[in-house]
C-alpha cells in the first residue's frame, strides 16, 4: 500500500507543481484583475463539474470494491454506462441554466458557452480517470493527473508565442476548454476496451452514490466558496489578490488529496480492519512535527516567497496567506481520516459539510465590512477548524466500535 501511495503522491506532487507553475505564468502575464476573473471562471468550472458529477467519480472507485462481487471492472463499466445516460439528460439543462442566469453568475454569453463546453469535457475526463483509480491502474491514473496541468502549460506557451506576454482573460478561458478536450481524448485512449457489463442493483448503488453526491457538492462549495464570496463582495482586483494567497496555501490540500486518491479504495476494502486503522494512525502521527515545521517555515518566509513567485503587485496577499496556510494544514491529517468515514459513515460527513458551509458564510458576512479580504480567510479557517474537531470525534467513535 505504501508503495502505491508513494507513486500516486509523486504524480500528484508533479501535477500540482505543474499546476502551480501554470498559475504563476497566469499571475505574471495577466493583470491582477484578469487573474482574479480567471480564478473565478476556474472556480465555476470545478463547482459545476463536481456538482454534476453526482458522486459517480467516487462511486466508481468505492462501490465495486465494497460490494466485493469479484467483477470490479465489469461493475465499473456498468456505472459508466449509467453515467453516460445521465449526462445526455443533464447537459442541455446545464446550458439553459448558464445562459439564463449568466447575469446573476457574472459572466457573458460567450463565457457561458465556454463554461458549458469545458464542464462537460472535463466531467467525462474525470469519470475516465476514476475508472483507472478504481481498477488500480495507477500508472495510467498518474499520467492522466500529470497531463491535466501539462496540457495547460503547453497551450499557454503556444498562446504566448502567438499573442505575446499580455494574455487576456478570454484567452485563458479558451486554454481551459481546449485542455479539457485534450484530456478527454487521452483518457478515452487509456480506457479498457470491450468489457462486459455487470447488472447493477439501484437499491444498493444509491446507498453509495447519493451520499457522495451530497458530500462532494457541499464540500466543493465549502472549498471554493471563498472565491465566490470574493467575487460578490469585493472587486476583480481583490479576487486576484486572494487567489494568489490561496494558490500558494494549497500545498497541504494537494498532499492530502494524493493520499485520499489511494486511501479511498483501500478504506473501502478495509473498513472493518482494526489493523488498517492503527497503521493509518501511526503514519499520521509521524507527520505531526513535520507539518508544524513546514507551516512555521511558510509563515516566516512568505514575505520573500510570494513576491518572488507572483510579483510585488500581489504583496497584499501575504497576510491572507498566513491565515490560509494554518487553515489548510490540517487537511493532511483530516482527509485520510475522512476516507475511513466515507466507507462506513457517509451520512455523518454529509451533515458536517452542511454545517460548515453556512458557518463559513456567516463568519465571512459578519466580518466583511470590518476586515475586508481577511474575513474570507477567517471564514475558511473557522469552518475547517470546526470540521477537524468533528472528524476526530467521529473517527474515535468508529474506531472504538470496530475494536469491540
Amino acid at each position: 500500500m505504501i508503495k502505491k501511495i508513494a507513486g500516486v503522491f509523486s504524480s500528484n506532487a508533479l501535477g500540482a507543481g505543474l499546476g502551480f507553475l501554470f498559475n504563476l505564468m497566469l499571475a505574471r502575464s495577466c493583470s491582477v484583475a484578469d487573474y482574479g476573473e480567471v480564478m473565478y471562471f476556474y472556480t465555476l468550472l470545478i463547482v459545476f463539474v463536481t456538482v454534476l458529477d453526482l458522486g459517480f467519480a467516487n462511486t466508481i472507485v468505492v462501490y465495486p470494491n465494497k460490494v466485493g462481487n469479484g467483477q470490479i471492472k465489469e461493475t465499473m463499466h456498468s456505472i459508466i454506462v449509467f453515467f453516460n445516460r445521465y449526462l445526455i439528460f443533464i447537459a442541455p439543462l446545464l446550458l439553459i441554466l448558464l445562459i439564463g442566469f449568466r447575469n446573476l453568475i457574472g459572466i457573458t454569453l460567450e463565457i457561458s458557452f465556454l463554461l458549458f463546453t469545458g464542464t462537460v469535457l472535463f466531467l467525462v475526463y474525470r469519470i475516465n480517470t476514476s475508472y483507472q483509480q478504481g481498477a488500480g491502474q495507477w500508472g495510467k491514473y498518474n499520467l492522466l493527473n500529470i497531463f491535466n496541468n501539462l496540457s495547460k502549460i503547453g497551450l499557454f506557451i503556444l498562446f504566448y508565442l502567438f499573442w505575446g506576454s499580455n494574455i487576456e482573460y478570454s484567452s485563458v478561458v479558451y486554454i481551459y476548454v481546449i485542455s479539457s478536450a485534450i484530456l478527454l481524448l487521452i483518457s478515452w485512449k487509456f480506457k479498457d476496451k470491450a468489457i462486459s457489463r455487470q447488472k447493477l442493483q439501484w437499491s444498493k448503488l444509491k446507498t453509495t452514490l447519493i451520499p457522495f453526491a451530497l458530500l462532494n457538492s457541499i464540500t466543493i462549495l465549502g472549498v471554493r466558496l471563498d472565491i465566490i464570496f470574493t467575487k460578490f463582495f469585493f472587486t476583480e482586483h481583490e479576487i486576484g489578490i486572494y487567489a494568489a494567497a490561496n494558490t500558494l496555501a494549497l500545498i497541504f490540500p494537494v498532499f492530502s488529496n494524493a493520499l485520499m486518491s489511494v486511501l479511498l479504495k483501500f478504506s473501502a476494502e478495509n473498513s472493518e480492519n482494526i489493523t488498517y486503522f492503527r497503521q493509518m494512525f501511526r503514519h499520521l502521527k509521524k507527520l505531526v512535527p513535520i507539518v508544524i515545521i513546514l507551516v512555521l517555515i511558510a509563515v516566516f518566509s512568505v514575505d520573500f516567497i510570494l513576491p518572488f513567485f507572483f510579483g510585488e503587485k500581489y504583496n497584499q496577499a501575504i497576510p491572507i496567506f498566513k491565515i490560509l496556510i494554518v487553515a489548510f494544514s490540517g487537511s493532511i491529517f483530516i482527509l485520510p481520516l475522512e476516507s475511513l468515514l466515507l466507507a462506513k459513515a457517509e451520512k455523518q460527513i454529509v451533515i458536517l459539510r452542511f454545517i460548515q458551509v453556512p458557518l463559513q458564510f456567516i463568519v465571512t458576512y459578519a466580518l466583511k465590512d470590518y476586515l475586508g479580504l481577511y474575513s474570507i480567510a477567517l471564514g475558511a479557517f473557522v469552518a475547517r477548524f470546526f470540521g477537524w474537531g468533528i472528524v476526530v470525534f467521529l473517527i474515535n467513535k468508529l474506531y472504538n466500535k470496530i475494536k469491540k
